[in-house]
């Protein structure tokens, strides 16, 4: 969505918000139908994962390392998922 134009970004921490607009740190101000806030994303894949996490995600559930996340995990993942909300079951 931000890459149609459907969302814009705002490059600029928040000052303040006065009833729908905010006034944002470089001094612009704009009004919102809504405001969301959504922060503090937390991952809790270890936490159903329970001990066969431990080879790729750290004590906080992100991955270990920067890349891609490894074939192992991803196996683990969907083997999890399986049958969950409709998703198809591995064969």
């Amino acid at each position: 969505m931000i890459k149609d134009g459907a969302i814009k970004v705002i490059s600029s921490h928040i000052m303040r918000i006065e009833n729908n607009k905010v006034i944002f740190g470089n001094k612009t101000e704009k009004e919102f139908n809504a405001i969301v806030f959504a922060t503090g994303y937390k991952s809790v894949a270890n936490k159903w994962l329970k001990d066969n996490y431990k080879n790729v995600l750290n004590e906080d559930g992100m991955p270990k390392n920067a890349f891609s996340m490894p074939f192992t995990l991803k196996t683990i993942i969907c083997s999890h998922l399986e049958g969950i909300n409709n998703l198809p079951i591995l064969i």
